[in-house]
């Protein structure tokens, strides 16, 4: 039902066993079986492979969150007009800004410009600021204070590196989140501090974060707690 075949990782001699579903085993899952099984993955895949099963490890399994993957989307698997992460990234985004401006309004009631900016968001002006087509990992928990009402929604947008992402992509992805890191976390997510250094500047300097791979989970826990503290509920 299964091939196996050997992976070579980066430490000197280490390896490992990797599996390829043959036709046996497609017909006892009841999956329709293609040429795309009977490739053996490139180095590159695997690394891919590792790092998205090591995220969904992290953000379920370790941290107790829901994971929105990231999609390929082709012919067969079109995309929407607004991806599931874009629909979450702006309730989100939305619901930061209104408390904010509820904040100011009872603060600061006569601060300049609040009378346009609260007009600007039951206009809807903010919306154009998430991008429509986000398709990156995305992880999220609901909070619920001891109504069982919910009261906030955690977000925090997963972008995955590899060492073929270059300038070009990291500027890209600044591009798309650059506005919606205003009041939604978003990470640059890397497998070493070599590679996070390389691109650090630029998503700092552009409200980004960075994290690696093994400390996901403790970044989602960490995001958690602060919530709990500062909206003084328990989940």
């Amino acid at each position: 039902m299964v091939r196996e075949f050997e992976i070579t990782l980066q430490k000197r001699s280490a390896k490992e066993s990797g599996w390829l579903l043959l036709k046996n085993g497609a017909n006892a899952i009841e999956t329709n079986y293609t040429n795309s099984f009977v490739r053996q993955p490139s180095p590159q895949k695997m690394k891919v492979i590792t790092q998205e099963l090591e995220v969904q490890k992290q953000v379920v399994q370790k941290a107790g969150w829901q994971l929105v993957q990231q999609q390929n989307y082709n012919s067969a698997n079109r995309k929407p007009e607004q991806t599931e992460q874009s629909k979450i990234i702006l309730e989100a985004y939305s619901r930061a800004l209104l408390k904010e401006l509820q904040e100011r309004k009872k603060n600061t009631p006569n601060s300049p410009g609040l009378n346009e900016d609260v007009k600007a968001f039951n206009n809807g002006l903010h919306n154009s600021l998430i991008p429509p087509d986000a398709n990156d990992w995305l992880a999220y928990l609901k909070i619920y204070n001891e109504e069982n009402k919910l009261v906030n929604r955690l977000v925090v947008v997963l972008i995955l590196s590899n060492n073929e992402h270059t300038e070009k992509f990291w500027n890209q992805r600044v591009k798309k989140y650059q506005r919606a890191a205003e009041k939604v976390f978003v990470f640059g997510v890397f497998s070493d501090s070599d590679e996070a250094n390389t691109h650090k500047e630029l998503l700092k300097e552009s409200g980004l974060r960075i994290t690696s791979l093994e400390k996901i989970s403790t970044l989602l826990n960490s995001i958690k707690e602060r919530s709990l503290q500062n909206e003084r509920i328990v989940k």
